[in-house]
Formats: C-alpha cells, sequence, structure tokens
C-alpha cells in the first residue's frame, strides 16, 4: 500500500467510528447523564467532519501533485501552471518554462 491509500484507508475508519460512536456511543445512554451523550454525539459528528477536512485538503491539486512527485518511479512532473509548480516542494516538479 503506499501513502496516499494508507491515508484514505485512515480517512474511512475514522469515519466509520465517528458513526459508530454518534448512532451507537459506547456507553447506553439511559445509564449516564445526558451530557454524555451530547458529547458522544459531538465527538462522531467531529470525527466525520475531520474525514471530510482531511479529505479536501488532501486532494488539493498541490498535494496531488507532490504526492505523485515523492513516488520513487516518477522522473518529472511537468505543470502547465507555474504558480502551482512553484509551491510544490520539489525538484521533480517544474513548470511549462522548464524552471
Amino acid at each position: 500500500m503506499n501513502q496516499q491509500q494508507i491515508l484514505s484507508l485512515v480517512r474511512m475508519l475514522l469515519m466509520a467510528i465517528g458513526s459508530i460512536l454518534a448512532t451507537y456511543g459506547v456507553i447506553d445512554s439511559t445509564a449516564v447523564s445526558a451530557d454524555v451523550d451530547v458529547i458522544m454525539t459531538a465527538v462522531g459528528g467531529v470525527i466525520a467532519a475531520g474525514g471530510i477536512v482531511w479529505g479536501i485538503w488532501q486532494n488539493t491539486h498541490k498535494n496531488t501533485i507532490a504526492a505523485a512527485a515523492a513516488l520513487p518511479k516518477v522522473q518529472t512532473i511537468v505543470t502547465t501552471d507555474q504558480t502551482t509548480a512553484d509551491k510544490v516542494p520539489s525538484t521533480k516538479v517544474i513548470g511549462p518554462s522548464g524552471s
């Protein structure tokens, strides 16, 4: 598995755990105070929202190009936009002008 697959798996696991916590909780809500029920629901929501934010951030153009440049079999990536090439911290990524 590569880094992108592992990160995707972790994101999906976090979302699944968040859904389980929000739906069922680890403690029966009738046996504890309403505060615990609210906390458990909030934790599930935060974990799910974190997965969404992570997915959006991870799949930006810059991060996608950086992940591709990190692959050992990739020698060079030529972008059509110099600004994007300048944002990626890799010597493998060059802009249309060749720099």
